[in-house]
This record gives C-alpha cells, sequence and structure tokens, in this order.
C-alpha cells in the first residue's frame, strides 16, 4: 500500500491505480488527490473552507452569521461558497469586504454585526489582528469566530492570546500542537522529532510531519484486528480502508467513504481539520 501527503500529479495516480495500490491520502489538496483511483483520505484538506465552516456553524447550532474577507476575487469565491452552503442550514449569512492592508477594524466589526451574530468567519489572513482587537475593545467573545491558521498562527496568538480563545481555525498545513493528547504514540512523535529529525526544538514539528504521522495511526485503527487474509490483498486493504468509520487521529470523529460526491471518489469527510484555540495552542474542536 503507498501514503500519499498532497498534490501528487494525477499521473502517478494512474500509475497506482495499474498495480491496484491502495493509496492512503494524508491531506488532499486538488483534484488529482480527490479523484485519485485506489485512494481514501480521512482529512477533507484545508482547501474545502465552505464545508468546515459550515461544519462548525451545525456544530455550534448558530442560527446567523457575516463573514469578514478581503476581497480580492479568491477570497470573494470562497465567501460565495460559504454562503452557499450556509444558506443549506437556513443562514443567509452577510457578506462584508475589506481591501488589505487596514488599520481599523471597528467599522469591519460593526458592519458584520459581530455582536449579535452567532457565526463569525474570517477571512483575513494575517492581517486579521485589527479586526479581533475591535471586537474585544467591544467586549465580543472569539469563541464565534472561524478562521485559518494563518490568522490564528503560533505567532499571533502569542501576541495577545486572549484575542483568539474559543476562536475555531480550520487547518490545512498542519500545527504540531493540536494533535497533542489525542494518543500516546503521536505524542511520542510530537515530543522526539526535532531530536532525531536533527532540528532544533525551537523549530519544533514542521508543517505536515504531525498529520503524516497521524494518517500512519489512523490507517492502523483501520486494520486494527483485520485477518490476514485482507492484509494480504489489496483489494481487501482498500475495501477496508474505505469501511473505517472513524475516528481519524487529528481528524474528523466520523468519516463516511465515498460519501461526498461533490468533492471525489477518494474523500472520506468534506472537512478539513478544525482546531480550536485554547490558551497558546490548538485542541481538537470535537464535532
Amino acid at each position: 500500500m503507498a501514503g500519499i501527503n498532497s498534490l501528487a500529479p494525477a499521473p502517478l495516480y494512474d500509475a497506482l491505480k495499474s498495480s491496484g495500490m491502495p493509496i492512503l491520502i494524508s491531506q488532499p489538496a486538488s483534484s488529482p488527490d480527490w479523484n485519485a483511483p485506489n485512494a481514501v483520505s480521512y482529512n477533507g484538506g484545508g482547501t474545502i473552507v465552505a464545508a468546515s465552516i459550515a461544519a462548525v456553524s451545525k456544530k455550534m447550532g448558530a442560527k446567523s452569521a457575516s463573514m469578514v474577507s478581503s476581497d480580492v476575487a479568491a477570497a470573494k469565491a470562497t465567501v460565495d461558497a460559504t454562503g452557499a452552503a450556509l444558506l443549506k442550514q437556513g443562514i443567509d449569512m452577510k457578506k462584508v469586504y475589506v481591501t488589505l492592508p487596514y488599520t481599523d477594524g471597528l467599522p469591519l466589526v460593526l458592519q458584520a454585526n459581530a455582536s449579535s451574530v452567532d457565526l463569525l468567519p474570517v477571512q483575513l489572513s494575517t492581517s486579521c489582528l485589527p479586526f479581533l482587537k475591535a471586537m474585544k475593545q467591544l467586549g465580543i467573545s472569539p469563541s464565534k469566530v472561524v478562521t485559518s491558521s494563518s490568522c490564528a498562527s503560533d505567532t499571533l496568538i502569542a501576541q495577545d492570546n486572549s484575542l483568539f480563545q474559543g476562536a475555531k481555525v480550520y487547518l490545512f498545513n498542519d500545527d504540531a500542537l493540536m494533535g497533542k493528547g489525542q494518543s500516546p504514540e503521536l505524542d511520542l512523535f510530537i515530543d522526539n522529532y526535532p531530536k532525531y529529525s536533527g532540528m532544533s526544538q525551537a523549530k519544533g514539528v514542521p508543517t505536515y510531519a504531525a498529520t503524516g504521522w497521524a494518517t500512519v495511526l489512523s490507517l492502523v485503527n483501520a486494520l486494527k484486528g483485520k485477518p490476514d487474509s485482507v492484509l494480504d490483498n489489496r483489494a481487501s486493504i482498500l475495501t477496508a480502508l474505505r469501511g473505517f468509520k472513524g475516528p481519524a487521529v487529528m481528524g474528523p470523529d466520523v468519516l463516511n467513504c465515498g460519501g461526498y460526491p461533490q468533492w471525489g471518489p477518494t474523500m472520506c469527510t468534506e472537512e478539513g481539520v478544525i482546531a480550536q484555540v485554547q490558551g497558546n495552542a490548538y485542541i481538537k474542536y470535537r464535532m
């Protein structure tokens, strides 16, 4: 069997198809990943922002939402997709745009009705601080915020973690701190990776490394207890991988492989890894 992190070219998947090799993809990022033959993925990937925000909205029981975003075309496309996803939940999401950079977040907070809405998706990348500071100034809890890890980064959280407490974060480039406490094997990997990789402890665990190891642990869970007759046969292994219902380590609690044809046949969830800020770190947001 093969393990692929993300962004593998389509010809590689086609080559593996001819061998019947089952593939487990850690971070599906593009159409070839989503449509790869003989493959499954237990993580929706951070590119599926709209689905992740909609999942958080459903979990929170939100009835109203405003999304604050930069006004570039790509960002607007994500806002439109998010609005469509929330509309299916009966939420007519307000859209608030700003040209980056900006310095005064108060007009955005007021325009978004941040004090009264239940859900606040924020798509401002590393320019989110003025908005969050304005929320704090008005006494609005960040727990209703859903944002990316470029906003809720280690660096920005360390500057003032009160701006982020309880905020939900959809991740694509994983943060190793989010994995802590989920399994002894994952903790051991995170704690020892710097030493055995030759990296300094200060640099920690690099992007994708913890998610890659978490995918190996999910693989173990998916195949645990299977007889040799399954493990000796590629088709049977693929069937077992597709039949795994979760939870995924550093991923969704519930999996439904093949249940998301709108994204592609490999997908076992439409969620990315969703975390929540606690102190200066991420914890898994239980869906």
